[in-house]
Parts: C-alpha cells; sequence; structure tokens
C-alpha cells in the first residue's frame, strides 16, 4: 500500500510462493516412495486415502494445530477400524518454523492399532460428539492440546500452558475470545474454573490419552 512495488506484484509474489510450496510438499511426497491410493469401507464409511508401502498418510497445505491433529486422529481410526494391517499413519504438514515455512514435514505419526481397539475409540467418540449436543464439552479444544502436550515435556507447566492458551497473551488472543468458547464457557471465564472442576483430568483422559499413547515414539 505504499507504492513500492508496481500493481500487481502481490499476485505474483502469492503465486511464486504457491508454486514453490506445491513443488516442496511433492519433493516431500516422493521421498515416502511410490504413491497410491486405496478405498476403505468402515460400516457406512467409503473414503479413499493416500498410502505409500504400508504407511498411510494424511496431506495438509496447513501448519499442524489442534483441529488438524483431531481430524487426523479420526482419520487414522477410520483406517484402523477398516481391518487394514499397515506400520503407521504419517501427518505431513508446513513445518512451523520461520525459516522453513514454505517446506513440508512429518508433523505427527501414529502407530497401527488393531480393527477392535479402533472401532472402541470410534464409538467413545461418537458417544462423546452425541452428549455434545446437548451439552457443551467441558474442555476447550485448543487450550486442552496445549496442557496435553505439555504435560508430556514438563507437567509442572501444564496449567500455565493451558492459561496462556487460553486467556491469551499480547502477541495473540486467548481461545476464551472466541464466540463458541464465549457461549460454552461464559465471557471471560478463568483458566481455574476449567482445569479445577473434577471431571477435568477424567475427560482430558477420554478424548486426550488414545491419541498421546498411539504417537509413534
Amino acid at each position: 500500500g505504499q507504492g513500492i512495488l508496481p500493481p500487481g506484484s502481490a499476485g505474483h509474489i502469492e503465486n511464486e510462493r504457491l508454486i514453490n510450496r506445491w513443488d516442496n510438499l511433492i519433493l516431500s511426497l516422493n521421498k515416502f516412495g511410490s504413491i497410491q491410493t486405496k478405498t476403505i469401507r468402515n460400516q457406512n464409511l467409503i473414503k479413499n486415502t493416500i498410502w505409500a508401502g504400508d504407511t498411510h498418510l494424511i496431506v495438509d497445505t496447513g501448519q499442524l494445530n489442534y483441529s488438524l491433529i483431531m481430524e487426523g486422529w479420526l482419520a487414522h481410526l477410520q483406517v484402523c477400524a477398516s481391518g487394514l494391517t499397515f506400520k503407521k499413519t504419517t501427518l505431513l504438514a508446513l513445518k512451523s518454523s520461520r525459516h522453513s515455512s514454505e517446506k513440508y514435514e512429518a508433523a505427527l505419526q501414529w502407530k497401527w492399532i488393531g480393527e477392535k481397539e479402533a472401532t472402541n475409540i470410534l464409538t467413545n467418540l461418537k458417544e462423546l460428539a452425541h452428549h455434545g449436543l446437548n451439552e457443551c464439552w467441558p474442555i476447550p479444544p485448543k487450550s486442552g492440546w496445549a496442557y496435553v502436550i505439555t504435560q508430556q515435556k514438563n507437567p509442572s507447566k501444564a496449567i500455565e500452558a493451558f492459561n496462556q492458551s487460553w486467556v491469551g497473551n499480547y502477541k495473540s488472543k486467548g481461545e476464551r475470545e472466541k464466540e463458541e468458547m464465549r457461549l460454552c464457557f461464559g465471557y471471560k471465564c478463568e483458566s481455574s474454573l476449567i482445569t479445577e472442576n473434577k471431571t477435568f483430568d477424567e475427560n482430558i483422559n477420554a478424548l486426550y490419552k488414545p491419541i498421546i499413547n498411539t504417537i509413534c515414539s
């Protein structure tokens, strides 16, 4: 907006970035070997999936976030529940590093679990979702994930991580500022009202423990 670049330059720059990002994505996929697709069937689900040998691939053009993690976990469970036996699921996403923001990486990987176990977890998730139609899920997703992932590395910092994600800071707004979070938890809800609830740990474990336990080390 300062007239430094010729008119239309922004479009050309963005186009170059997209081409560069696409080339990097293809390069990352090729590292896995020959790519193929498979159709999985599980109850009423029919879905096309991407594979490289015995690795199930999930590809996203954005950076890893809690929403992508949950979607990837659901896709992993669906493939496991279909009866296929394979090595792992790899979630491919943009690197979070500022210096390599146009490149892709294996951001997260889950090991294969048996059909019965995957079906049981899916059933539990459906029950949680059904319950959520009548009563808000008591754990905010973004802050809940921040708590869990920090707890694995440094348990003493888990509450702090939850609070920072929920309340926010001078750099970014907290999750509690979202309209849907205000609807569920009220305006300017304090972290302690959530984390000190007697069912907090139980609900955290119900949703996130299977995800954490299945991540490849």
